[in-house]
């Protein structure tokens, strides 16, 4: 049987005798055979560097994002849960090394990296 796919959604399958049930992702359970499923969402690692580091107190964040989430979404969620993220006005995203637009898609094994302002003469 394939694996159902849902929209913004990643699925784990558990193979299991728990009643035989299958969690949906509204909430339902139908009967089934053998297997339970579980739901989540992938979690991509940002590194964090200068300013970042200090306003989060650490070196590197797990953020959950939803299958297809861009590096758009990954900042709002970063400014979501770190708010004083949200005051550093020229922040940048590296995505694999290189510097990311918001439109950029994000997988899970990307390299991230948040960028600070940098200064200096």
């Amino acid at each position: 049987m394939p694996l159902p796919q849902s929209s913004g959604t990643v699925f784990c399958w558990y193979l299991a005798n728990f009643n035989d049930a299958l969690l949906r992702s509204d909430g339902n359970v139908l009967l089934y055979q053998t297997a339970f499923l579980i739901l989540m969402t992938q979690s991509v690692s940002v590194l964090l560097f200068g300013i970042t580091r200090d306003l989060t107190g650490q070196s590197a964040v797990a953020v959950p994002l939803n299958e297809g989430a861009s590096v758009g979404d990954l900042l709002s969620r970063l400014h979501q849960d770190y708010p004083a993220l949200a005051g550093i006005r020229s922040l940048l995203v590296a995505v694999n090394g290189e510097y990311a637009e918001s439109e950029q898609l994000l997988a899970h094994h990307d390299e991230i990296a948040l960028i600070p302002p940098v200064s200096g003469g």
